[in-house]
C-alpha cells in the first residue's frame, strides 16, 4: 500500500556536526517539537536506530560511536510529511581544507531531502 506523503522543502531539523566522529545533535524546528520519532538508516536502507522523543523536545543528541564509517539517513514522519537529511560518520580520510569539493559535497548533503513512499 502506498500512502500519499508530502516532502517538506525544509526538513524541519538540522544536524551538527556534519561530518561527525562520535555524536551528532539534531536541532528541531517548532513543528517537530511535538512528540515524535526519528530513524537513522545506513545508505543501503538498513535501520540502525529508532528513537522516540517526548513533546517539547527541541534537541536530540545521538551517540554514533558504534556506527561504521559511512553515509547515514535521518528521517522523521509526522502528519503525513517526511523530513530526511544525510550525515557522514567520519570516514577516516584526511581532507585538505583548501580543496573545494568537500565543502560543496557537505553543503549538498546537508540540504538533501528525500521523498519516500510508506
Amino acid at each position: 500500500c502506498i500512502l500519499a506523503t508530502k516532502t517538506l522543502k525544509d526538513a524541519g531539523f538540522s544536524i551538527s556536526p556534519n561530518p561527525a566522529n562520535s555524536r551528532i545533535t539534531l536541532d528541531f524546528d517548532a513543528y517537530l517539537q511535538k512528540k515524535g520519532a526519528i530513524t537513522v538508516s545506513n545508505i543501503v536502507g538498513n535501520q540502525v536506530l529508532l528513537q522516540a522523543y517526548p513533546a517539547g523536545t527541541n534537541q536530540i543528541n545521538i551517540d554514533i560511536d558504534s556506527f561504521a564509517p559511512g553515509v547515514y539517513i535521518v528521517t522523521y514522519t509526522k502528519d503525513g510529511k517526511i523530513g530526511t537529511k544525510l550525515f557522514i560518520k567520519n570516514l577516516g580520510i584526511e581532507f585538505n581544507p583548501a580543496q573545494t569539493i568537500v565543502p560543496d559535497f557537505l553543503n549538498l548533503i546537508s540540504n538533501f531531502t528525500l521523498a519516500k513512499s510508506l
